[in-house]
């Protein structure tokens, strides 16, 4: 795997006007949706060579949302919408964000375990 504490930085500042040109804007390094921020993690993680590629079994997209999983995949999880700092919707007379908050501590010590990592108290 490339390490990915400095060397990819590194060549996307290098190739940051190709990145712009394939993605965002005229800006090097502005990213606008989310389709943007995939295709610049997907370039970072091409630098070494192609990036490996696995099921949704083995990672899933987790969210308590449908259509995604909302369990744990076998090595791991993509969460999508931790970044949110609202979710402006209800999910069966819920609040989204109160949904994915309980989700997240559902799964978060379950997640440090697998790492190796005490759980916060």
């Amino acid at each position: 795997l490339p390490n990915l504490r400095r060397k990819p930085v590194r060549c996307l500042l290098r190739h940051g006007p190709i990145l712009s040109i394939l993605g965002a804007s005229g800006k090097p390094g502005a990213v606008h949706s989310e389709l943007d921020e995939q295709g610049l993690q997907i370039a970072a993680l091409s630098i070494d060579g192609a990036p490996l590629v696995v099921s949704t079994e083995d990672v899933t997209i987790c969210s308590p949302f449908w259509p995604h999983q909302p369990d744990l995949g076998r090595w791991g999880a993509h969460f999508v919408g931790l970044n949110a700092k609202h979710i402006p919707w209800n999910y069966y007379d819920r609040p989204a964000t109160e949904l994915r908050a309980e989700h997240w501590n559902s799964h978060r010590p379950e997640l440090y375990a697998r790492v190796g990592l005490e759980p916060p108290s």
